[in-house]
């Protein structure tokens, strides 16, 4: 089984850095990330976004999902640090991830509402992590 943080009804630059400081804590073999776009954050959205490099480099995670267009200048800050996959959907996510997760991963899904990364832990739910 793998442990599943389910943090996907809102994100801005502070929650995110804050829920990375929990998942770093977690006991697990791998940690991994579906993070959505924040949004609503004006003219530094992309700047905000790619400052989450160092947090998510901090809280050891080896594998990202990143999810909409607003993750990009992300996905480029991350790029040669470790896994990660820019997808454009929540739907593409929640496909992605069912082959990437293994037992004795943490999860941790954050996002946007807006971004329906709540579908995606709906999935995993029924399927039983």
């Amino acid at each position: 089984t793998a442990l599943l943080i389910d943090e996907s009804y809102n994100a801005n630059p502070a929650s995110m850095a804050a829920t990375f400081a929990v998942l770093a804590k977690a006991k697990a073999d791998r940690r991994v990330v579906i993070l959505g776009e924040m949004r609503e954050l004006g003219p530094t959205g992309p700047a905000l976004h790619a400052s989450l490099a160092e947090p998510l480099l901090q809280a050891g995670v080896e594998l990202a999902l990143l999810v909409g267009e607003g993750m990009k200048p992300l996905a480029d800050a991350l790029a040669g640090s470790i896994q990660t996959l820019h997808l454009p959907d929540a739907s593409s996510a929640q496909l992605a991830i069912q082959d990437q997760l293994l037992a004795g991963d943490a999860l941790l899904i954050k996002g946007s509402n807006a971004v329906g990364l709540g579908r995606v832990v709906d999935a995993l739910k029924q399927d039983s992590l």
